[in-house]
């Protein structure tokens, strides 16, 4: 797969591991609250991956019916 994660959620995923790593570098790091923002972080990206094979899948989807109608990828403004 070929996509890129919005800078938004790059932006979460970014904050989210720098807690981490701010945690661990205190003399006694809060295990639990590292373990969340691994969490946190695995959970966003699972989404993220989500929604990227569902983008992909609809975009499938579209481009076959796109081409059983006879339309063409410029017809679409995919094509400039």
């Amino acid at each position: 797969m070929n996509w890129t994660l919005p800078k938004k959620i790059k932006r979460v995923i970014v904050n989210q591991i720098e807690g981490a790593k701010i945690e661990l570098e205190d003399e006694k790091p809060d295990k639990e609250a590292i373990a969340e923002s691994i969490k946190k972080t695995t959970e966003i990206l699972k989404e993220a991956k989500t929604t990227g094979e569902t983008l992909k899948d609809i975009g499938t989807l579209v481009g076959k019916a796109a081409a059983w109608l006879g339309t063409t990828a410029a017809k679409l403004g995919w094509m400039f």
